[in-house]
């Protein structure tokens, strides 16, 4: 029965250290956008925009 407890305790810390990341990218107000060969990440301090072109992608960032 302990064995099981500890069991359910490392399942349930393991989850909440794995939504950390969820929960601090929501809190910052990042942006993502996506359409046809264009991906564009923004928040308050930088964007960046990949977009591809024959393959080729291009990286355009500004703050």
């Amino acid at each position: 029965m302990m064995k099981h407890k500890k069991t359910i305790m490392a399942l349930a810390l393991f989850a909440l250290v794995a939504s950390l990341p969820l929960v601090t990218a929501q809190g910052n107000g990042m942006q993502y956008q996506h359409s046809q060969g264009m991906v564009q990440l923004t928040t308050d301090e930088i964007g960046i925009k990949v977009t591809a072109m024959d393959q080729v992608p291009h990286f355009h960032w500004w703050n």
